[in-house]
Order: C-alpha cells, then structure tokens, then sequence
C-alpha cells in the first residue's frame, strides 16, 4: 500500500488554488463574550471524572466549584478570545497510549490520548460554541460535512449514502463509490495549508 506524502505538496500552489475554487465570501467572526452563567452551564455538564490534567484538577473538583471560579474564568477567557491568543499553560497535556487492537507490545496498535486540564476543558467548549454558532448563523458549512456538528453524526451520513444508492438503484441507475482509509489522517494533513 502506497503512503500518501501530502506534506510534500506546493503550498504556494495550493492555497491559491484552494481560495480560487471558493466563491464564498465570509464574514469576519465576531467574538461573544463568555459569560459567568455559561461558564457555570459549562461546569455542571462536564462528565464527573476524577481524571485530570497536569494540574491535578479533575472535572469532579471544577464541577463543585464552578459558581466560585465563573467570574474569574469568564475574564481570562474574554481576554484570550478578545486577543484570539489561546493561553500556553492550556496547550499542555498528558499524552497516554490507548490499545485499539492486536498485539499490545506494538505500539502501532495504539493511538495517543490527550488528558487536558478542566479549565482547556471549559475554553474548549465555550469556543466550540461561538464557532458553532457562527456556521450555523452565516450557513458557512456545506450540507455534507458531518463532522463535529449537532445531529449530524457518521449515522446521518451513512443513512443518506445507502438512500442514494438505493434510489438508484430503484431507478436501475449506476452507482460508484472511493473509499479511502487514511489511517492516522492528521498526520497526512499539510497544516500549512489548514
């Protein structure tokens, strides 16, 4: 099986040529300030778990004091996104291998899981959010992007492929699929141009 070398590619080439294929004209996201109240929301739906960060906080811990640290939170948040600066102490993690399957002493057969502070936890979401929101507002996404959006799972999607296949079907059409398995596709990604 041929690798795919997608970091080789031209990104002087490529990102003009991405814009040129996109007659879509966004509009510039504006940022809304995240509130006390939606920060202790977002508290009290984080899974109760005694896992945590680096920093030993545990969901369990923010869930009991979220009311107490709102205020504070709801500051540095406003002060990131106002900035669009993403705090370093929130970038790290504890990296763990999780076994998919196979043989357990081959580290191929595992994949890498990010145990982040509750606090990243919360900025996550409260990210999530506005970005969500800011899709949905200006229709940004196209109706075939499943990924990360509500009640659009990978179901959804593989409900409407076998409808179209079958209708053609039906009507004694042809129907042709390409499937791609890329394994371990965000190492395939050129962040470049991402």
């Amino acid at each position: 099986m041929q690798k795919l070398k997608l970091q080789d590619v031209q990104v002087d080439s490529a990102i003009p040529y991405l814009v040129s294929q996109n007659s879509n004209h966004y509009l510039i996201m504006v940022v809304v300030p995240v509130t006390e109240v939606e920060l202790i929301g977002i508290t009290g739906s984080l899974k109760n778990k005694n896992s945590s960060g680096y920093d030993g906080i545990s969901n369990k811990i923010l869930r009991s004091c979220g009311h107490v640290i709102s205020k504070s939170l709801s500051l540095i948040f406003n002060t990131s996104l106002s900035l669009a600066v993403f705090p370093d102490t929130l970038k790290y993690a504890i990296i763990k291998p999780l076994f998919k399957s196979g043989d357990i002493y081959n580290t191929a057969n595992c994949r890498p899981i990010s145990l982040l502070t509750a606090s990243a936890k919360l900025f996550k979401i409260a990210g999530f959010c506005r970005v969500s929101q800011h899709f949905q507002v200006y229709n940004t996404l196209i109706p075939e992007e499943y990924g990360f959006r509500r009640a659009l799972s990978t179901i959804v999607a593989t409900y409407k492929l076998m409808v179209s296949i079958l209708q053609a079907w039906n009507n004694k059409t042809h129907t042709g699929g390409i499937f791609c398995d890329l394994s371990i596709a965000s190492d395939s990604v050129n962040h470049t141009i991402l």
